[in-house]
């Protein structure tokens, strides 16, 4: 009886000490799958962040080389003293530098939090001063268009005493208000009803301009030669 009682002891200890060994081994093996999960979740959140960053960063300078652009065009139209022009390439401008704030404030937000709050107020103060230089730009332009159309009114005046340059200067401004073959409609039929011979070597003069723009090359060539005196 003790021996039996003895063996069913030791089979016991024996159970024990194998729940000891192996029974948590599951556990165990589930941990490292867990910390295996977290791992590759953490490597895709990187390569996601890394991918945003860069998308973020294409975008950032396509949308610089645009502003760049528009710096340039607006030189253009201030050239041409086309206000309009000036104010609608500044609107897009804005447009441009608000949405490059936003990718980079998307950036930012990935940061450090306190550090991100010390750099929004960076944004704004630079914001601000952008804001200033731009109003400061808007009024410079202002000006110079100001000035260009007071040059403007000084050479009208000029052209007014020279009938010629004053009957040049209306078909011009009759060109710009028409398309092409409008233009070459009018033209012809406002040189067949002008009886003085040098507004109608004008006028032909507009036509060539108005061939080639529309890819007539034939008419330009023929207008050229009866420019030209045969004696």
């Amino acid at each position: 009886m003790k021996r039996m009682w003895l063996r069913i002891a030791v089979l016991g200890l024996a159970g024990a000490g194998l729940a000891l060994v192996f029974g948590d081994k599951p556990a165990r093996l589930l941990g490292q799958e867990e910390a295996r999960e977290e791992e590759r979740g953490e490597r895709r959140e990187s390569e996601e962040k890394g991918e945003r960053e860069e998308a973020a960063e294409r975008e950032a300078e396509k949308l610089e080389r645009r502003l760049d652009e528009i710096e340039q065009l607006i030189e253009r139209a201030k050239d041409n003293d086309d206000e309009a022009q000036v104010r609608k390439l500044r609107e897009e401008g804005e447009r441009l530098i608000d949405r490059l704030e936003k990718l980079e404030r998307q950036r930012e937000g990935d940061e450090d939090e306190e550090r991100g709050e010390e750099e929004e107020e960076q944004r704004i103060r630079a914001r601000e001063l952008e804001l200033h230089r731009m109003e400061l730009e808007v009024e410079r332009l202002h000006q110079e268009l100001e000035a260009a159309r007071q040059e403007s009114a000084i050479r009208l005046l000029e052209v007014a005493k020279d009938p010629l340059a004053s009957a040049s200067y209306a078909v011009s401004q009759l060109l710009d208000e028409l398309e092409p073959e409008e233009a070459i409609e009018t033209l012809v039929d406002l040189r067949e009803k002008t009886e003085n011979a040098n507004v109608r070597r004008i006028i032909s003069h507009h036509l060539v301009r108005v061939y080639r723009h529309a890819d007539r090359p034939d008419e330009a060539r023929r207008e050229l030669r009866s420019l030209i005196p045969q004696k």
